[in-house]
């Protein structure tokens, strides 16, 4: 079984969360930004790259970390386990309500860039995330209740 290490980041502005959908792969449903944790690179900071990388917004608040969590991946037809660290972002950086953006390195080793649809969702709305992304969108509408 492969193992890694990835992040996952809940990025709001207000009761908005920041979600994206695949450009050429609509397959892959919705989600929220995140990645792999590169070696030597702690948790927090890799929230942070991954979200100014696949978002293009670069001001962020301190990453608050929601939880670190392992999941097998089998039930999700994957031979691989990931230790799992899932953060919560604010950013007063609004952009448009909805964006394109190119992720140019991306860390599968594709030479192409991976495009995303970016587009902010109410928060307290019905929001369907793909595989383990909604996990912790309940903490985050909690957190965006109380701010």
């Amino acid at each position: 079984m492969k193992f890694r290490s990835r992040v996952f980041t809940y990025i709001t502005n207000e009761d908005n969360l920041l979600v994206f959908d695949h450009v050429h792969h609509s397959h892959t449903g919705t989600q929220i930004p995140g990645g792999t944790i590169e070696a030597n690179e702690k948790p927090d900071a890799a929230a942070v790259r991954e979200a100014q990388e696949e978002t293009g917004i670069q001001l962020y608040s301190e990453p608050f970390l929601i939880s670190n969590t392992n999941i097998d991946m089998r039930p999700f037809g994957k031979n691989e386990s990931l230790d799992c660290w899932f953060y919560h972002l604010r950013t007063s950086e609004m952009r448009n309500l909805t964006w394109k953006h190119a992720e140019k390195s991306p860390s599968d080793g594709s030479a192409n860039p991976i495009w995303f649809e970016l587009y902010w969702l109410n928060v307290h709305e019905n929001i369907q995330l793909s595989g383990i992304d909604d996990l912790f969108l309940h903490q985050i509408r909690e957190r965006c209740t109380h701010a």
